[in-house]
């Protein structure tokens, strides 16, 4: 039963909760155990009565608050008390079977509390709030209380009940209104089994933190990454200073794997447009036959050739011989003694005499051989890109490896003045301590910011490489290593930029040759829906003896006319034709896509250009004041009118406004790039 004369305070209840849960750790099935005692909380005394039936039913705790010659119920304490105390549930999630820690009790004391603001401040609160009941409890710490290590770190001193075994219950349940009863008792766990995830103290030895301090952060990782050792394929150079976004840029459009490969697109091209010119080849033919049995015994031989002419038709000429007894429907075999020389020709008058299947697949073929260079300059322009955001990258990393050096180089500088000052007593031995441990924080910081620069270094040997197209791995370096100075420029007139970028983008090139190419589909598509009318021509004149005695091979004999064909329906060409002009409506429905997106890239590069201008005139104006107030600050603290922490607040701004200069000049390092990109334009400087 809880009896208070005025209403508990939330900083009462909740104290006066963990005072019951804290009270009812001594209960032992089987033991009996009957006491009364007096505790103090937030200024307030209580009267405790415990009992244990010793059933192993579990244990009782009664509160109640003298108020001196009579008492008063109060339950609306009791309600409170109660149910915050009953929310105190252990979950396995949370605290392992059989431990609860103080720590986690006034988290679910502070979870119950209606007028918190957060589940952080909740638990921050109620854990001040323990610690605060404690502190102000007359007697100190119960004597015998077993304060979880969890709690260590908060300022509670560790102890065990002596007077009974300690046990504790998963999780307590209401018995009645008044009072709370703890079932199933658990061996409360020991401080060698107590699994605390905090570090203590103990786990790091003074010979290890000094190690530690006294370490040095090398600055080379050539060997590190193979290079020394012949595992990296590449050229290895300690100092990438000399270095310069145009190298990079060159090195990258002319041996990157994926330029290359677009480059030997050339041949690829140059390939088909020969195959493709191999259709007007000249051709010769030739067959000698002989027939030694049978009634008509002859032989006979033929020698030609034929030239595809590029005009259309083509131009034969050759040479026969016929011997022998010939059969007379076979007559025109026959030859005088010397043979026969021929020639002639073919020449189309409707249909194909502009434009054939052997010419339009030449204009094609020369178009793709066209259509490379954009290819190129378009892959050429995306890896120029990236290698520009890798090399920037690269850049503000060494600049960043400079000011964290530079910033543990003040804390390595201010341990001697420090101890300097300890011994002639101007500072506490506790200073000491923490600038060691601000070395630490900053020499770790320092390897981590050398990761970045190794990993900069990886990646911009994607792109720069030398002759043979081996990587090349550019070395760090922090001895003067500062971002290249950035100096902002007034941007072009946004239509002579849309003008330029339109007229030198190679996606437009690209489309304009595809188009091309189907203008020419569709030449030879109308073509096919053409009749054929070709003019046919041929001489020949037999040379030797007279083969026959009426001579009629001997005068010279030429042959003329024409021929032709004709497909009325020409579903085949029309289909064609068709077809290839939807394919021209998607082009040009692409292209203009493309017009737009360049606009859009544009002006998108153009914004965050500006923006990036704008962001470098702020950051360096932040870190100029951040370094005078450096300066003030080192000052104050000689004078002593400032402690080591705030100078330490003052020296890590500074360092953060440096680090946000830095990327902000490597934002509009790589926005310029973006912005001449947009335009058409390898990256440059």
């Amino acid at each position: 039963m809880i009896v208070a004369r005025n209403r508990l305070s939330r900083r009462g209840l909740i104290c006066l909760g963990v005072a019951l849960l804290t009270a009812g750790l001594g209960t032992l099935s089987g033991c009996s155990i009957n006491r009364d005692r007096d505790v103090r909380f937030g200024g307030e005394s209580y009267a405790v009565s415990e009992s244990s039936p010793g059933t192993g039913g579990g244990f009782v705790s009664t509160l109640t608050k003298p108020t001196g010659d009579s008492e008063q119920e109060s339950s609306q304490s009791n309600g409170i008390a109660g149910q915050l105390l009953a929310n105190f549930k252990p979950r396995p999630s949370i605290v392992p079977s059989g431990e609860v820690s103080l720590q986690y009790a006034a988290t679910q004391a502070a979870t119950a509390s209606p007028d918190s603001t957060s589940p952080a401040q909740q638990q921050n609160e109620a854990i001040a709030q323990v610690e605060y009941a404690a502190s102000l409890n007359q007697t100190g710490p119960e004597p015998g209380l077993q304060v979880p290590a969890s709690l260590a770190s908060f300022g509670m001193k560790e102890g065990r009940r002596q007077d009974t075994e300690p046990s504790i219950a998963p999780g307590p349940t209401l018995s009645g209104s008044d009072s709370i009863r703890l079932d199933e008792p658990k061996a409360l766990p020991t401080a060698e089994q107590d699994d605390d995830p905090l570090i203590r103290p103990e786990m790091f030895s003074d010979s290890a933190i000094t190690a530690a301090i006294d370490a040095v952060i090398p600055n080379e990782f050539g060997s590190d990454l193979g290079s020394d050792a012949g595992l990296f394929d590449g050229e290895f150079l300690p100092n990438g200073e000399a270095v310069g976004l145009n190298q990079i840029v060159q090195a990258a459009v002319r041996y990157y794997p994926e330029v290359q490969q677009a480059i030997a697109g050339r041949e690829v091209a140059a390939g088909d447009l020969l195959s493709a010119t191999g259709a007007f080849d000249y051709k010769l033919k030739a067959y000698a036959l002989a027939m030694p049995l049978g009634f008509y015994q002859n032989q006979r031989a033929v020698l030609g050739a034929e030239q595809p002419m590029y005009g259309g038709g083509s131009l034969r000429g050759g040479y026969k011989y016929g011997d022998g007894d010939l059969q007379p429907w076979y007559k025109e075999r026959e030859t005088n003694e010397g043979g026969e020389f021929s020639m002639g020709f073919d020449m189309p008058l409707v249909r194909n005499r502009t434009i054939d299947d052997r010419r339009s697949q030449l204009l094609q073929s020369e178009q793709d051989v066209l259509a490379v260079e954009p290819i190129i300059r378009q892959q050429s322009l995306d890896v120029s890109l990236f290698a520009a955001n890798a090399y920037w990258t690269w850049q503000a990393a060494n600049a960043k490896l400079a000011v964290q050096q530079q910033l543990l180089d003040l804390g390595l500088v201010r341990k001697t003045q420090v101890e300097k000052r300890i011994k002639v007593g101007d500072l506490a031995p506790a200073a000491q301590v923490e600038n060691l441990r601000l070395i630490a924080q900053r020499k770790a910081k320092l390897v981590d910011s050398q990761r970045k620069v190794e990993s900069s270094a990886i990646k911009l040997s994607l792109y720069y490489r030398d002759e043979t197209g081996s990587p090349i791995l550019l070395g760090r370096s922090i001895e003067n290593a500062q971002f290249p100075k950035t100096s902002t420029t007034p941007l072009n007139d946004f239509r002579f930029d849309q003008s330029n970028a339109l007229g030198a983008r190679p996606e437009l090139e690209y489309l304009q040759r595809k188009l091309a190419q189907y203008q020419i589909q569709l030449q030879q598509a109308m073509n096919e829906s053409r009749p054929e009318v070709n003019w046919v021509f041929d001489i020949g004149k037999d040379v030797g003896g007279a083969a026959s005695s009426s001579r009629d091979k001997t005068p010279i004999e030429l042959e003329s006319g024409l021929s032709g064909g004709w497909e009325p329906l020409q579903r085949k060409a029309l289909g064609k034709a068709r077809a290839i002009r939807g394919k021209m409506t998607q082009l040009d429905l692409k292209r203009r896509l493309t017009e737009d997106k360049i606009t859009a890239e544009l002006r998108d590069a153009r914004s965050a250009l500006n923006a990036a201008a704008r962001k470098v005139q702020q950051t360096q104006a932040n870190a100029d004041l951040a370094g005078r107030a450096l300066e003030n600050a080192l000052k104050s603290f000689a004078a002593g009118d400032i402690d080591l922490i705030i100078l330490n607040i003052s020296e890590q701004a500074d360092a953060d406004a440096r680090t946000d200069l830095i990327d902000a000049q490597s934002e509009y390092r790589f926005a310029t790039a973006a912005y001449q990109i947009a335009q058409g334009q390898l990256p440059t400087e």
